[in-house]
């Protein structure tokens, strides 16, 4: 699209270029009506194939559940690496807490590989906040997994692992 090459930053107007492909993605699907459950996956996300039914399974065990995604680490660590996207429902946690085991639900998270139900992408944007006064001007996710719990939880399995590669 002839942008600008962004690197790993929370830069506003980053987040606004983010915020652009992502729609463009979404806006490709033409058809909304032939599937329960859409992926949206980032470049350079590494996964076994069994995590796209796990996360069906999530939210076919749990009708609350609007959106579903795991936990990324980078490969050389165990460490959450999606600190721009992830919000706790409540509190400061920068990533969330590792002593997890099951199921839990948060304000905000992508870690580059999500579950959602078809029917609520329909429905949500993404949009950032180009005067860097708020969330939607660290990552672009922020706003969307806002529109997204209006429909249901967004949650993090840490059972489910996704590992990113630089």
């Amino acid at each position: 699209l002839g942008n600008t090459h962004w690197p790993s930053t929370n830069d506003p107007r980053r987040i606004k270029d983010l915020s652009m492909y992502r729609n463009k993605m979404k806006n490709l699907c033409e058809d909304w009506t032939q599937s329960d459950y859409s992926f949206i996956i980032d470049s350079e996300v590494i996964f076994d194939l069994e995590i796209m039914s796990n996360m069906i399974s999530v939210l076919e065990d749990n009708e609350d559940i609007a959106m579903v995604t795991p936990f990324g680490t980078p490969v050389w660590t165990n460490g959450y690496y999606d600190t721009f996207a992830f919000r706790p429902l409540e509190g400061e946690e920068i990533r969330p807490p590792d002593h997890h085991t099951e199921v839990f639900a948060v304000r905000s998270a992508f870690a580059g590989f999500v579950c959602i139900r078809t029917k609520v992408l329909e429905v949500c944007h993404w949009e950032s906040d180009l005067d860097g006064s708020g969330d939607f001007s660290v990552s672009e996710h922020i706003h969307f997994c806002d529109m997204v719990r209006a429909h249901g939880k967004v949650v993090i399995d840490p059972r489910i692992r996704v590992y990113w590669k630089k």
